[in-house]
């Protein structure tokens, strides 16, 4: 096995169902896991005695989010930032949503025993960034 990661970024293929047929054309287009599997994989196994996790959460995954992240053996500290979406003119990006129009994901910080120390005091929350294809991350 290689060395163990003291830092990972995770974006979870979360299940979640749209609401109407007319939104089930939003829905990526990729292999999706249900709760019970993303639990069942082996995260603390590849990670070091202490590390940091950062773990993209999609907002209809809220409420299942922190069982993932006990199930893997991790301690959520903080959300680490929202990522604010803008087209590439610099207008912001509307997302669906079903009270609101979606547009931030948030990325959580986690930890498995002590994390790591912070090593720069000046990141911010906010990550305004450009959207991309479905699923796509800015570049961190």
């Amino acid at each position: 096995m290689s060395e163990p990661f003291s830092l990972a970024v995770i974006d979870p293929p979360w299940l979640w169902s749209a609401r109407s047929a007319k939104g089930e054309d939003r829905s990526p287009d990729y292999a999706r896991m249900t709760i019970t599997d993303l639990c069942e994989l082996p995260i603390s196994s590849v990670l070091a005695d202490n590390a940091v996790v950062l773990l993209w959460v999609i907002d209809p995954m809220l409420p299942h989010a922190l069982e993932v992240v006990n199930a893997w053996g991790l301690t959520f500290k903080t959300v680490g930032f929202y990522w604010v979406k803008h087209k590439p003119s610099g207008a912001e990006h509307m997302g669906g949503g079903y009270y609101t129009r979606a547009n931030p994901e948030q990325v959580w910080i986690c930890t498995k025993g002590k994390g790591l120390p912070r090593k720069n005091s000046s990141v911010r929350r906010v990550l305004n960034a450009p959207v991309g294809k479905h699923s796509e991350k800015p570049a961190l």
